[in-house]
């Protein structure tokens, strides 16, 4: 096979690259049976730190389209991508580390090459109905059956009344619409990795599934939550901003692998779907709301979607609190979930008293 050229700046000649150990291989396409393969590399003295790239590679050309880029500090010698940023089935794929110096990438790897297999490895099959078979206390698991669901809500014009807090009004609001969501099991008796979260949720009718690495699964929407909203403590809205940004594996009781820029703040719509009465969220567990005013003290329910919240099901420490949201209300104001309540508030975007209630894709 030619030498391939990524076409980055000192690929060719770097002195002081670091070395891409895996996956693949510098001559020949490996193959990988994973779609989040692990990442790795050799380090250099004197860096800032590290920035991968990985391209895809199409069928019958050298034409190359990058499709992660990556930034790592120094301390840092491998990464494996969490499930949005999995790479697709049977795809060819070149990946290249280069040294950070002076803010910029430099001294690029030799790239190396690989495939991911096409279909699920027999680990992630095994992987896939152990999960199962564990959330559904360790009954035997057959054949998966079919299912999607999809939830809505319409687009809303002007910001209406909103309580403020303080003022004692609870007026009908209008919230920014929530995102289309579905949930979709393939119709057949093999679970792959990619239905999983499909298969979990289908067969555990369950509304919270704790995944036991500090997240848990919202099958509603398919968003993964802190299990412990209140690890930041109160804070404003831009330092909750950045709290979220920042939250990784390692803090906050969390050991899903998630690096910093993999959370965010979520949006009021996600903390409460749009179409609330007087202020209020929906009721119900059918609804994309995180909060179900069904309950109180706080408003949330348990892990199956048929209780209230109790400590550790499925979250620690969710009473009392107030969770900021990034939706904005205006240059000053910014919208909030009491979450004990329900309410939907406006507060100023100044005042440190709520919560920093991170979530991310799954």
């Amino acid at each position: 096979m030619a030498a391939l050229s990524l076409g980055v700046p000192g690929i060719a000649s770097a002195v002081e690259a670091p070395v891409a150990v895996s996956p693949g291989d510098s001559s020949t396409i490996g193959l990988v049976e994973v779609r989040c393969p692990a990442f790795s590399w050799g380090g250099v003295e004197g860096v800032e730190g590290y920035q991968l790239v990985v391209y895809r590679l199409a069928e019958e050309s050298d034409e190359k389209e990058p499709v992660l880029r990556r930034r790592f500090p120094k301390s840092v010698g491998s990464w494996t991508p969490s499930l949005e940023h999995c790479l697709e089935r049977g795809v060819r794929y070149a990946w290249s580390i280069a040294a950070v110096r002076a803010g910029e990438a430099q001294e690029w790897s030799e790239p190396r090459l690989f495939a991911v297999a096409a279909g699920p490895s027999e680990a992630e099959l095994m992987e896939a109905l152990r999960w199962i078979r564990q959330s559904r206390g360790n009954e035997p698991v057959g054949e998966v059956v079919p299912g999607s669901g999809a939830a809505s809500a319409e687009a809303a014009n002007g910001h209406g009344s909103v309580a403020r807090r303080g003022d004692g009004r609870g007026a009908t609001s209008r919230l920014p619409a929530a995102g289309d969501s579905s949930m979709q099991v393939n119709d057949s008796p093999v679970v792959t990795v990619a239905t999983l979260r499909g298969a979990l949720c289908a067969t555990t009718e369950r509304r919270f599934i704790d995944r036991g690495d500090g997240t848990v699964l919202d099958c509603n929407t398919g968003l993964l939550w802190l299990k412990k909203p209140n690890c930041f403590g109160v804070d404003n809205w831009q330092d909750a901003l950045d709290n979220a940004a920042g939250l990784a594996s390692g803090s906050c009781g969390l050991t899903d692998g998630s690096v910093a820029g993999d959370w965010r703040l979520p949006t009021i719509s996600e903390l409460c779907s749009a179409g609330e009465v007087e202020g209020f969220c929906p009721v119900g567990n059918a609804s994309d709301s995180l909060a179900n005013t069904n309950f109180t003290s706080p408003a949330l329910s348990n892990a199956a979607g048929d209780g209230k919240w109790k400590q550790d099901n499925p979250f620690i420490d969710a009473n009392p609190l107030s969770a900021w949201s990034s939706t904005e209300f205006d240059d000053v104001e910014a919208y909030f979930l009491e979450v004990g309540t329900g309410e939907v508030i406006v507060d100023s975007k100044a005042v440190s008293f709520n919560d920093t209630w991170p979530v991310r894709s799954e």
